[in-house]
């Protein structure tokens, strides 16, 4: 049975192309014996999407949830300042239209980091693990 040259696997003796890496079967494009590819990774069952979405989610909850917005002097997460009350007389996030304004800013901010954190974790999880 043959091998391809390039990335070592069996293929058919009648084949024109390999299926594993798409090399032509031109001349002596096939060996006899399996041989061992180098530079190339062997395969591994290692799956990284569990990692890469728990890194991302972390990332995101670092900044929603961190003391990273300053509004009139005061540290407060995104989260706070996209829920605060916002009345008109003294609040802690100001008062009047300010007050609004950070709370609907920080709140589309919230909004988006979540939603593109949904979008992510679909995407990162749908896709089959490749070989």
């Amino acid at each position: 049975m043959p091998f391809c040259r390039e990335c070592g696997k069996e293929v058919q003796g009648d084949w024109k192309s390999c299926p594993f890496c798409t090399a032509i079967f031109e001349g002596n494009n096939t060996v006899s014996e399996p041989i061992i590819v180098m530079g190339k990774n062997p395969p591994s069952d290692f799956d990284s999407r569990p990692v890469t979405a728990l890194i991302m989610v972390t990332v995101s909850l670092v900044v929603l949830l961190g003391p990273f917005s300053t509004v009139y002097g005061k540290s407060a997460s995104l989260v706070e300042v996209a829920l605060a009350t916002c009345y008109f007389g003294d609040n802690w996030i100001g008062s009047g239209q300010d007050c609004v304004d950070s709370a609907m800013g920080a709140l589309l901010k919230v909004v988006l980091i979540v939603a593109v954190n949904l979008i992510c974790l679909v995407l990162i999880f749908k896709k089959p693990m490749e070989e």
